[in-house]
Formats: structure tokens, sequence, C-alpha cells
């Protein structure tokens, strides 16, 4: 695209989209301005706010939607140290337009970044494909959120919902030890959960809660609630094992020391409906850690950039071609019609990285 120029997608009010060319952006001496190579969707929060649920009363249509971008460099302010012109970057939350509101504004193709604070870009190795790093953001809210359970190999986990948040969240619990049960309503992505080398339950089974519970002798270390469903809260509640007085488990820390391991429930999902005005309502057992994580840490971004690196995480695993940006009114279109079916969607912002048209990759 031309970089006179910039373009965004837009959320015009309810359920309408539209693409503006805005004026150019003008890079200050502590900023740097990137050209996005590729933005992400995820469906859930996305699909949430283009509906009108938005996060808080300050955010009001119209405005640019998106909190996940790659980009390559093309200035670098004159205070800026550690960035050159060329530099690819995974990156969130940019200064914005002028012109119109933001609500994350990743979806545009060009972006003023500052280098400092939680929220800086992160660095890319040099010389790799864009494209395998497309996840880097969405899946640090994954990492967050599974980190915060420090699980090991003593612990089973239970994921709820295998769309891209909770499929990532599985895939972390399994590289860092744990043995790891999926629980979704889609055989689609219950099949990529297999070729992962996970365990698998289709949400639609009968008596699955028992049967969870049998399986895991009494019930999960960790469960991770990623379905935003108030069933799959249900679900997560009442797997959760015990943790009253007699049945307590303990950690080995080391020399004489032992230390209880309390159960660990995580809350990936977002909610339309009010789950609960008092947390301890939310699970049955005596004690228990209740973890609901707000945002992900430049650490959590790096750690996901070593993952991917690694070869651990597979952008192919979940969205295998990029849409033109021109097409996101189909794309978004194409989620509207067919909730929970289509894990993600990505952007692509030049004729070099757009692969094929919005048709092959989302029903319409």
């Amino acid at each position: 695209m031309d970089t006179m120029h910039t373009k965004a997608i837009v959320f015009e009010g309810p359920n309408r989209i539209d693409l503006r060319n805005l004026a150019p952006l003008r890079c200050e001496s502590d900023e740097i301005l990137v050209a996005t190579i590729y933005s992400c969707v995820s469906p859930g929060t996305e699909m949430r706010v283009l509906s009108g649920v938005l996060p808080h009363d300050r955010v009001k249509f119209p405005f640019i939607p998106g909190y996940a971008f790659i980009g390559q460099v093309l200035e670098v302010g004159d205070s800026v140290a550690g960035w050159r012109k060329g530099d690819l970057c995974s990156a969130r939350n940019s200064v914005g337009s002028p012109e119109v509101d933001s609500l994350w504004g990743g979806h545009v193709s060009h972006h003023r970044l500052t280098v400092t604070g939680d929220a800086r870009p992160v660095h890319l190795p040099e010389g790799c494909d864009p494209w395998d790093y497309v996840l880097t953001e969405v899946g640090a809210i994954s990492w967050r959120g599974v980190t915060i359970a420090e699980p090991d190999s003593r612990d089973v986990a239970v994921v709820i919902g295998q769309g891209m948040i909770g499929a990532l969240a599985a895939r972390f619990l399994q590289i860092l030890g744990a043995r790891v049960i999926v629980v979704d309503l889609l055989e689609s992505r219950l099949e990529r959960s297999r070729r992962w080398g996970l365990e698998v339950m289709n949400g639609k089974e009968h008596g699955i809660e028992d049967r969870i519970r049998e399986i895991t002798a009494g019930g999960a270390d960790i469960v991770v609630e990623a379905s935003s469903s108030l069933s799959g809260v249900k679900l997560a509640r009442d797997i959760l094992r015990s943790n009253d007085e007699s049945t307590f488990r303990t950690e080995y820390r080391g020399g004489n020391s032992w230390e209880r391991r309390i159960p660990r429930l995580v809350f990936l999902a977002t909610y339309t409906q009010e789950l609960s005005q008092i947390p301890g309502q939310l699970v049955h057992t005596e004690r228990a850690l209740i973890a609901a994580p707000k945002d992900r840490t430049y650490a959590d971004r790096l750690a996901v950039v070593r993952q991917i690196r690694l070869g651990n995480i597979l952008t192919d695993d979940f969205v295998s071609e990029a849409t033109p940006a021109e097409l996101a009114p189909v794309a978004y279109h194409g989620l509207t019609e067919t909730p929970n079916q289509v894990d993600g969607v990505v952007f692509c912002w030049s004729e070099n990285t757009c692969k094929k048209s919005m048709e092959t990759q989302v029903p319409v």
C-alpha cells in the first residue's frame, strides 16, 4: 500500500465496518514509524465490540479495532535507540490517528509506536518470516494466564474452549509439562488438539463433569476457562479438584520443606454476563487460586517469540492464509455468520504478503 497515506479498518457502529483513508502519520523524535505487514483478529473480543458490547463507557463508535500486528520499521525518531530502519517487530497499542479513535488500533496500515514502557514493540528475529510471528500478541495473553498457574509435570490441566486463546493455553501447558485435557464443542478444534497429542473431550458428551473427575482422579489441578460461556464457567467450577482440610495436596520444595499446592482456576475469556460478585462463589473448594489476568507484559511477549522461534507454535495451525485488508467487511461478515467456527483472521496490508482471497478462508 502507498506509504503516503494511512488506511484503517473502522468500526463505524454496531455491525458496521468501513475502510478509511487517513492522513499520513508523522514520526516524532521519541517514536518509530512502522508499516503493517499483518494484523491479527481475535474473534471473541473483536466480535463483541463490533456488536456494541464495549469494554467501558469512554469508548464510543467509530474506532479502529485490533490489538495485534506485525510490522517493519520505516522511520526511527532522532532520540530513539535500539531500533533501525528495516527491523521487524510485533506490536500493540500504537499512538493512533488524530482523525478517529482507537480501541487498540491494530488494523491500520501504519503505526506510530513509542519504544518505552511495557507495551513497547518486541523485536523479531532478523531474517524471520513475519507470518510465523502473527500470534505473538494473542499468544502472550494465553502465556500470561498459563504461567500464573505455575504448571509442571505434577499437574493435570483442563482447558475449556479451544478457540485461539484456549488452544494456545493448552499448547503452553503441554510445553511446560502438564498433562492436558481439552474440551470443546467443535470436532475440528478437537482434531487439532489430537494432532498435538492432547487428550480431548467433546463438551456435548453426557455427564462430562463426572467423566473428567473420573479420569483426573477427583478433579483437575488447573482449569483454564476460555469458552466465554456461562456453561463453561459452571463446568470449570465443577471439575476443579477439592482442597479442604482433609484433602489438600503437598508440594516438595527441597530439603525438608513441603508446601501446600492449591488448585488453580484461570479465566482467559471475557463475558457479556456478570459471573459473580463474590469470587469465592465460583468454586466449591475451600482454598483455590482464582486468576483473571487482564493484560500481558513485555516479558510474556518475549516468551512467546521464543516459543515460536523454537517451532512450538505455528500460525498455520490456526490460520492458513492471509486476507487482504480491503476485504475486512467480508471477513467480519463471515465471522458473524459462522460464530466459533473460525479461529481467527489475519489481515495482510501489502500485495506481497496477501496470499489468497477471503473466499477461500471464511464461509460467506
